[in-house]
């Protein structure tokens, strides 16, 4: 029974580590994916914003980015070819906009 609630309490703990360190990188990839395309979607030049979207889907662990501005509507939609999605954990990468360009 002892070693049953050992095996419990690692697992649970790790996975609650595991889910602590995926949501730090996401969110550090995501105030750095604001940052880098902030001004091109201002000046609406999205083939900028698509470009360095596009470079951040080179990491393995995002498989999809969605922007909106700030009344919902999508600005752009992409998501890693299919080929290169691992099947146990693309990420959703959700970002929206706000009104300024702070």
């Amino acid at each position: 029974i002892m070693f049953s609630l050992f095996i419990s309490f690692m697992y649970i703990n790790t996975r609650k580590k595991l889910y602590s360190e995926i949501n730090t990188k996401l969110d550090i990839l995501s105030e750095i994916l604001v940052s880098s395309i902030k001004e091109p979607l201002f000046n609406y030049n999205y083939e900028t914003a698509g470009k360095i979207i596009s470079a951040f889907l080179e990491d393995e662990e995002i498989g999809y980015i969605l922007v909106k501005d700030s009344e919902g509507k999508v600005i752009i939609d992409k998501i890693q070819a299919v080929d290169a999605l691992s099947p146990d954990s693309p990420t959703l990468l959700y970002l929206t906009l706000p009104n300024s360009t702070e």
